[in-house]
């Protein structure tokens, strides 16, 4: 081969190298990468501070605001809420209801949306709880205020009241069926009665009366249903002592008037039986028997008519009572007897 053969062959086989390009275009500078690292970090470094920031915040801003509830409270709702057995939990649920004492007037404007049905025939409600119409688990409580005899129901009425809270905040169709399944249960007569009444007097609300009537009237409820009572009652039998002891009032007040009413008609029977015993001497001609019968008929009929003040006094005070307790007045007087001439 020659020389000019071999020098074209040695070029052919030789591929032409690429023009090398700017370093500054392929490859990054140390300098700015170092930059863009540090950036990244940084942002990384200040999300996470802002993340403790919020969690510890999120974390402080409970308990301050605990304590402040617990600070601002008025101190009779605090001790309500004490003596009505409620755990920290169960009075702050209370506490942040805003609960203060009313009037009868003021119940009835208050709690307007069921005063209607509930006043047709005087009555008036212990309480009620008003729920924030965007958040039903937070309201304002309303406490009728009672004389010293019926403080208990104060307490009653506190806890039945924040219970209306709890119910909002719980609710589930599981908890629905517990509360449904204590209350078929129970076969409590006046408890059936009571739910019959909710359908006039809170339609729509008869599972929420049963949640706060079952947490503060019945201490044997199931396990299901007590889980919900749980964390907002330290002890939750204060409050059912505190119902049996209302209870209890009336209760020794009709027996009284029951037995005196058994005695009035013990009497007027006695009586009357004198009464005939005199008219048969008297027909008979016998003078004496008749004026002795007739003796005796009158004593009954003066202890008939004693027995009959004693009631009527005792009325009248069971009146007051169950006024002041829910505004009626259940018992009617009796009229004092007069006893008829002898024949």
């Amino acid at each position: 081969m020659s020389d000019e053969a071999k020098q074209v062959a040695s070029t052919a086989s030789v591929p032409s190298m690429p023009q090398p390009q700017n370093e500054r275009d392929s490859t990054p500078a140390p300098g700015n990468t170092v930059q863009r690292n540090r950036k990244n970090y940084l942002i990384a470094i200040l999300i996470f501070v802002c993340g403790l920031l919020l969690a510890g915040v999120i974390a402080f801003y409970q308990p301050v605001s605990n304590y402040f509830v617990l600070k601002n409270a008025n101190p009779a709702m605090v001790m309500l809420a004490q003596q009505a057995g409620m755990s920290r939990e169960g009075e702050l649920v209370f506490l942040r209801s805003k609960p203060q004492f009313a009037t009868d007037a003021q119940m009835r404007s208050d709690c307007a949306d069921n005063a209607a049905a509930n006043n047709k025939n005087g009555f008036i409600e212990q309480g009620c709880y008003v729920p924030n119409p965007h958040n039903h688990s937070r309201g304002h409580i309303y406490i009728r205020q009672m004389p010293a005899n019926l403080y208990d129901q104060e307490i009653v009425t506190a806890a039945y009241e924040m219970l209306h809270s709890v119910y909002f905040s719980s609710y589930s169709s599981q908890f629905v069926m517990h509360i449904e399944s204590n209350y078929n249960e129970l076969h409590n007569a006046v408890l059936d009665e009571q739910v019959v009444n909710f359908a006039k007097t809170e339609p729509g609300y008869r599972d929420l009366e049963l949640f706060s009537l079952l947490g503060t009237e019945y201490t044997n409820l199931s396990p299901g249903l007590d889980h919900y009572y749980a964390p907002y009652f330290a002890d939750r039998n204060l409050t059912v002592s505190s119902y049996n002891q209302v209870t209890a009032i009336f209760k020794n007040e009709q027996s009284q008037l029951k037995q005196i009413q058994q005695t009035v008609a013990a009497d007027d029977s006695l009586a009357n039986k004198a009464y005939a015993d005199s008219l048969a001497w008297a027909k008979a001609g016998n003078a004496y028997e008749d004026g002795y019968d007739y003796n005796i008929y009158k004593n009954y009929i003066a202890e008939e008519n004693a027995a009959i003040n004693h009631y009527n006094q005792l009325s009248q005070a069971y009146n007051t009572l169950v006024t002041e307790y829910n505004g009626t007045q259940p018992v009617t007087s009796l009229q004092s007897v007069t006893a008829q001439s002898s024949k």
